[in-house]
């Protein structure tokens, strides 16, 4: 369990936070020995996560079982909080439970798209906080895959790269990966730190451009493609397969 030393400071006190139990980054059931600052007592509980594969989630909320159609322990997080917005609102908890049934991906949150019989997932990452949760969804993933990098460094995406090294890409099963293709701005930069990881530099795609990168994706010896993309790279991708026809246009 990776713990990010920017949020681990009391804000009453400034002393260093303790844990009872972490659940990623800075979250968890978190105390502070020196001034008794601590997490508030809760309202709603995720009671149990039962099975995390790359495309569901398994877990209970206040011991209701709930599926999600959707990969990565952050979205349990994500769906405590519409369980318990809702609930705060009045809304039933069988009522909140039927709607995530029938939630959708949309625009790069493991959005899926089907392009020369490939199995393409967009996935958006932003901070190393991000990224390293969707580094772990990877790894629930059974089956081998071809996995892509963009980076961009745009006012949109953040100006500064340094956080891809905080990413744990050496956590990655490298022989679940039969391609790695790396793109966008700076894919000398995300190469570079693929490189550190343990991947062969040589057996490296690099793509400059989105048509290039289609190219590439068509030609994937996997039926299945993860794409880990800044917010720009991820548009001028999507504008691309727009063009293409393979999307209806640029926002879905």
């Amino acid at each position: 369990m990776r713990l990010y030393p920017d949020g681990v400071l009391c804000p009453n006190c400034n002393s260093i936070l303790h844990y009872h139990t972490l659940s990623y980054a800075n979250l968890g059931d978190y105390f502070c020995v020196v001034c008794g600052f601590k997490r508030p007592e809760l309202n709603y509980n995720v009671t149990s996560v039962d099975e995390l594969t790359p495309n569901s989630i398994k877990f209970s909320i206040e011991n209701h079982p709930i599926q999600i159609n959707i990969g990565g322990q952050y979205n349990v997080y994500n769906a405590l909080t519409a369980f318990a917005v809702a609930r705060e609102f009045g809304v039933s908890e069988d009522k909140i439970i039927e709607s995530f049934k029938s939630s959708q991906r949309l625009f790069g949150r493991q959005e899926l798209i089907d392009y020369a019989g490939k199995k393409v997932n967009i996935i958006l990452v932003k901070n190393p906080v991000g990224l390293n949760e969707v580094l772990d969804l990877l790894e629930t993933e059974p089956e081998n895959y071809t996995l892509t990098a963009l980076l961009n460094a745009q006012h949109a995406d953040g100006i500064d790269t340094s956080w891809i090294w905080d990413g744990n890409f050496e956590s990655l099963n490298q022989d679940k990966i039969e391609k790695v293709i790396v793109g966008g701005e700076r894919h000398t930069d995300m190469a570079y730190r693929l490189e550190i990881a343990g991947f062969d530099p040589g057996a490296m795609i690099v793509t400059d451009t989105p048509d290039s990168l289609l190219l590439e994706m068509k030609n994937a010896p996997t039926e299945k493609i993860y794409i880990l993309s800044t917010y720009t790279a991820m548009l001028a991708l999507r504008k691309k397969l727009a063009e293409e026809k393979i999307i209806s246009g640029l926002m879905g």
